[in-house]
């Protein structure tokens, strides 16, 4: 059975290591400056150490990095014993705060990372902001406005969400979206990312009662669910110019159908919502989790077993249960929890990125793995 100590151990590892710690996607953030002039260079330097299951970083320069996002999960995570870490929600209060971008874009955001990253869809340079950021640091300061009800914890949920519907939100000839950041064109749709700007825009406001533009944002999702598969599954993204679809199926799919369950709690349990959610999450539990409770990395590749994609089937098959959806998905929740305890933490408390047959990376990922798991075992 679950018990505190991997909760514990986890988050006592992530104290002792200052809240620091790598990045998959950290590669292009070296110290060299011909590695960061160069695209193909920063592009091979992201991917190999991404995919490495050794740390070659400390050779190139890279550093373990405190990330906004990741101290955001903490600090959700700690919300759930807040006697236990009062002094640090409050430092990681303080550190969010002083790290808006206010005085940049006009509303209260953040830079998740802290880093520039290259990726081969396009680059993101150091200061860039996007919804997934955003969406967790508004969580914490929403959890925390819970415990203390402070005037700027309401302003900063709230600048968020008037970021989200004042320059993200897209209508194109009728599909409405939010972009992912500030700078994806206009015809690029990421399904789970406006999926989450969308259920964050209806949670802050009805939690503050602040009126808001509830039409767009029901459109959004009513446009996600209009691109669910037959079969229960979303895909990653559409390329509106070109009508290309990314096949992509993997721990997204949780993301989307936490946004419909956080909606339809809101607003009724409705469709085409609930037949959607109902579909989907029976093609999360049935195809990209084995009975063991060992995720799928994409679906149907089964290797390697992603962290992320373990974190958040715990989030979403326990907050399937807490809905009333069934308790077997809280069973099932405690069965992924069980596996990835047993198999992918480390005896000083952090959790493994990737686990492939005969091999294990552990580098410590402190937002993707770490940070992740943190707020997952809280769910728990």
């Amino acid at each position: 059975m679950i018990t505190h100590k991997p909760f514990s151990s986890l988050i006592e590892h992530i104290i002792k290591s200052n809240f620091t710690g790598y990045d998959p996607y950290d590669g292009a953030n070296t110290k060299y400056k011909i590695i960061q002039k160069n695209k193909l260079m920063r592009l091979f330097f992201t991917y190999f150490n991404k995919f490495s299951p050794f740390n070659f970083r400390p050779l190139f320069g890279i550093k373990p990095s405190m990330q906004n996002q990741a101290i955001a999960f903490i600090g959700k995570a700690m919300l759930t014993v807040p006697d236990t870490y009062c002094k640090e929600i409050d430092l990681i209060a303080m550190k969010l705060i002083n790290e808006s971008m206010i005085d940049l874009y006009g509303y209260h955001c953040w830079d998740a990372h802290g880093f520039s990253i290259q990726l081969r869809a396009g680059s993101s340079p150091v200061g860039m902001t996007d919804i997934i950021g955003n969406e967790a640091i508004a969580r914490f300061f929403m959890e925390l406005y819970k415990r203390d009800q402070k005037p700027l914890y309401r302003e900063l949920c709230l600048s968020v969400r008037d970021f989200f519907l004042n320059e993200l939100s897209i209508n194109y000839h009728g599909i409405h979206f939010f972009k992912y950041k500030p700078i994806t064109p206009s015809h690029q749709w990421c399904y789970n990312a406006s999926a989450i700007a969308a259920s964050y825009v209806a949670a802050a406001s009805n939690f503050f009662r602040a009126p808001y533009d509830k039409a767009f944002t029901e459109n959004c999702l009513r446009d996600v669910v209009i691109q669910q598969k037959e079969s229960g599954a979303w895909y990653y993204s559409r390329n509106l110019l070109t009508g290309y679809e990314k096949p992509q199926i993997d721990f997204h799919q949780g993301f989307i159908l936490d946004a419909l369950l956080e909606y339809m709690t809101l607003y009724g349990f409705a469709e085409p919502f609930n037949s959607a959610y109902r579909k989907g999450l029976s093609f999360y539990r049935q195809k990209q989790f084995l009975h063991n409770g060992q995720g799928i990395y994409r679906y149907p590749r089964k290797w390697p077993v992603n962290i992320h994609n373990q974190a958040q089937g715990i989030i979403t098959f326990m907050r399937a249960a807490e809905a009333g959806f069934g308790q077997h998905y809280g069973d099932f929740a405690r069965t992924i929890s069980e596996w990835t305890i047993r198999h992918m933490q480390d005896p000083d408390g952090h959790f493994y990125y990737l686990k492939y047959p005969f091999l294990t990376n552990k580098i410590p990922y402190i937002r993707w793995s770490d940070a992740a798991m943190a707020y997952a075992l809280s769910v728990l």
